[in-house]
Order: structure tokens, then C-alpha cells, then sequence
């Protein structure tokens, strides 16, 4: 099975170029600030803020620092049930996020090597002294998959390796507890013990999957 120690400069300088986020969703009464706790690239010098608006059925989304427009599609989904947590891993300190919408599921946990605003990731890696500190940048996990009678599978990923793999939450030992199955850089098993942060909707619709 491949792992993190197996990416080389090439793979590692290939994949960062993703982007993607995770966070909260805020309103000032005229503009939406995606508020991003989680970030694979590192932080920009500009906030994610933008308006937006409904025309013919489609959203429109105008940036209002970085000059962008986006157009949103509707999707017919299952909008239940509905669910989202908040988490922070024990003795690390790192953020995470489990969000679910019916069948459909997003997972997401920040690197632990900081990286420098202002400046992409590719050229943090650039920048990084060892290869072993580059896999490290790259470390950024953020997985959508679909649940199934299977278990929650991962489908898309930040880290190709995940692709494919079950996602599964072991039962916490209360309610603001929970642990989360993952592969350790040498390719070994290994769990994420997370505190929860926060919590919204059905929490029952994330820990139900919990063995």
C-alpha cells in the first residue's frame, strides 16, 4: 500500500498544487467570509470574501478582495441526515472537521509542520530543508467520500493514498470524544484521538457509523 514516506520531490511538488479548506461559513449582512481553520495552502494576505446572490436558480459568487466570479449549480442531494463536528486532536493540538450531508461525507485534518503566509505551498516546499520535512507540508488531509452499507469510503483526497480506504469512528468514551482510523507515514494503522470542539445537527448521524 503506498504511504507518506514513499513520495518523492516530484509527487510531493505535484500535489501542492491542491487547494481546498475547511471551516466556517460567516455573514456581516452583506458579504460571506469562508472563515478557513483548515487550509492546504497557507494562509493568504487577502480574507476568502465574496457576495453572493441568486439569478435563474444559479448562485453567483463575486469576490470582494481577490477580483474572482463563480457560478453554482444546484444538485439534487439527500439533505439528511445532517451533521457537523468540530475537533481538536489530543496532544497535538491540530484541527479537524467531520461534516456529513445524507450519503455523502467530507473529512478534514490540518498538517502539523506550519507553514509560512504569503507564500504557496509549493514554494514552502521549495523552501524545505530535508525531504522529510516536505512530506511533512504536504501531510494536509481533506477526503469526501459516500457512506455505504461498506462503512464511510473515501473517494477524493488531498493524500492519494487515502483513496479507496474506510473511514472509521470508533465509539468515543462520551459524547465530547471521539477517534478517527488513519495511516501512519510508514504505512502503518494508527487513530487520531479528537476532543470536539463544537458540534451542529444531528450528532447521532456521525457517531451512529461509531464501532
Amino acid at each position: 500500500m503506498p504511504r507518506l514516506d514513499d513520495l518523492d520531490w516530484k509527487a510531493i511538488t505535484w500535489l501542492a498544487r491542491q487547494e481546498g479548506f475547511a471551516g466556517r461559513l460567516l455573514f456581516d449582512g452583506e458579504c460571506f467570509e469562508w472563515e478557513r481553520a483548515i487550509d492546504y495552502q497557507p494562509k493568504s494576505s487577502a480574507p476568502d470574501v465574496g457576495r453572493l446572490w441568486l439569478e435563474n436558480g444559479v448562485m453567483i459568487e463575486q469576490g470582494r478582495d481577490i477580483p474572482y466570479i463563480e457560478h453554482w449549480h444546484r444538485q439534487d442531494v439527500a439533505r439528511a441526515p445532517c451533521a457537523a463536528v468540530r475537533l481538536r486532536q489530543q496532544g497535538q493540538g491540530g484541527e479537524g472537521f467531520i461534516v456529513r450531508l445524507g450519503p455523502t461525507f467530507m473529512y478534514a485534518r490540518a498538517r502539523t509542520l506550519a507553514t509560512q503566509a504569503g507564500l504557496s505551498l509549493s514554494e514552502c516546499i521549495t523552501r524545505a530543508p530535508s525531504l522529510k520535512d516536505a512530506r511533512a507540508l504536504i501531510d494536509c488531509e481533506i477526503s469526501i467520500g459516500r457512506i455505504e452499507s461498506s462503512g464511510w469510503i473515501i473517494a477524493r483526497s488531498t493524500l492519494p493514498f487515502r483513496e479507496g480506504q474506510l473511514l472509521t469512528i470508533t465509539k468515543p468514551v462520551n459524547r465530547d470524544r471521539m477517534r478517527t482510523t488513519d495511516i501512519a507515514a510508514d504505512g502503518g494503522a494508527t487513530v487520531r484521538d479528537w476532543d470536539i470542539d463544537e458540534a451542529e445537527g444531528d450528532l447521532q448521524a456521525i457517531l451512529a457509523s461509531a464501532a
